[in-house]
């Protein structure tokens, strides 16, 4: 009877043990989507607002800086849809990959 049971407690220690050494592999996710800076992210400033009664150098003055405005936020825009472009096909690749490699980890 003692037997039994040690040989009993033993299956047991071995089944513990020998589970301990099966490794189970996790299914790794895709990544998200980039999410961009908080400097391109912002809003461009409005046109300056034109008061009556101004002088013409004033207004021309005006003018320069809505440009200069406008040029930045043209240039920050241009950033930006480079920055999530290549973000975006960095991701696809990677999540490509992802795609692959699980489709592998499933077939075993």
């Amino acid at each position: 009877m003692r037997e039994k049971n040690m040989r009993r407690i033993l299956a047991l220690l071995a089944a513990v043990i020998l589970s301990g050494c099966c490794r189970s592999v996790p299914v790794i996710k895709e990544a998200i989507p980039c999410k961009p800076p908080q400097e391109l992210s912002g809003s461009c400033d409005l046109p300056v607002k034109i008061e009556e009664g101004i002088t013409y150098d004033e207004l021309l003055r005006l003018v320069q800086k809505d440009r200069e405005h406008l040029n930045t936020c043209g240039r920050r825009y241009e950033d930006l849809v480079k920055l999530i472009n290549a973000c975006n096909e960095e991701i696809d690749k990677h999540n490509q990959r992802i795609q692959e490699i699980n489709a592998i980890i499933k077939q075993r």
